[in-house]
């Protein structure tokens, strides 16, 4: 037996009050999954039967569901009475975690979204708000630190502009519903109605000094702006880098030189 597997073990009955108390029942043929020796086995099923494993398995799951429920308010609104089943469904599914809030809600956003791929659970806004608040946090705890998308323009603009600079914490969601509607209904605990207005919507999340801002654009635009910051458009339209612009997404930068290469600098 090794020590990652005894500590394995542990950490499982912590996280899961079921395992618990089949070992507390069960003992020794709940544990033949993990490689332990018969003192070993002996000692697990000693703690098992702590009072203080209650605690244990109570403050675990206290920080797992904080970030979602925090972090998440409006997609744990629209699950309902389904949010404990599908939250039990995602530690058992994702048992290694770091409890970094940003990982975590980014980790149950994609359990959902694969639950909803595979028809397992349905909501008709679900996927689409699930996605705004996972896109939220990621801008509130500062996605995308690295360097931003710089993206040439054909032709240069009247100014001589030719490059493009993209926020890199720019985030791009997509609504079937039109999102002011659904989400100043959600906002107030309240389902939409029927006569919610559906068709294609984009909005963009941007920083603005400490805020974020949540800009409404074109549909053509904000799926070119997604494509942008995967890297699939070389060059982009000066029209287009406009719209950008002025919607205060990107902004234009010259080529420099500088110790005899050649950087960019925003103007």
């Amino acid at each position: 037996m090794t020590m990652q597997q005894f500590q394995r073990a542990l950490c499982d009955m912590i996280a899961s009050p079921l395992l618990c108390r089949l070992v507390r029942a069960r003992g020794d043929e709940t544990l033949v999954q993990y490689e332990l020796s018969p003192r070993e086995r002996r000692r697990i099923a000693s703690v098992a039967r702590q009072r203080g494993m209650e605690t244990c398995c109570t403050l675990y799951r206290s920080n797992r569901i904080t970030p979602i429920y925090t972090l998440l308010p409006l997609t744990c609104f629209l699950l309902g009475e389904s949010l404990a089943s599908e939250v039990e469904l995602f530690w058992r599914s994702s048992r290694d975690t770091t409890l970094q809030f940003q990982h975590e809600v980014e980790r149950f956003g994609r359990f959902l979204r694969e639950r909803m791929d595979t028809g397992a659970i349905h909501g008709e806004y679900l996927r689409e708000v699930t996605d705004f608040e996972v896109a939220f946090i990621r801008m509130s705890f500062g996605h995308g630190s690295a360097p931003g998308t710089v993206i040439r323009c054909d032709p240069p603009t009247s100014r001589g502009d030719r490059y493009l600079h993209i926020d890199p914490s720019v985030q791009v969601v997509f609504f079937r519903h039109e999102p002011a509607c659904l989400l100043d209904k959600l906002s107030a605990r309240r389902r939409p109605d029927d006569e919610l207005p559906t068709g294609e919507y984009c909005i963009v999340l941007a920083r603005a000094a400490e805020d974020i801002r949540v800009l409404p654009v074109d549909l053509a635009l904000g799926r070119l702006l997604e494509s942008m910051q995967r890297g699939d458009v070389p060059m982009v339209h000066p029209c287009a880098a406009d719209a950008l612009v002025l919607a205060g997404i990107a902004h234009w930068s010259r080529p420099t030189r500088a110790a005899g290469r050649e950087s960019l600098e925003a103007t």
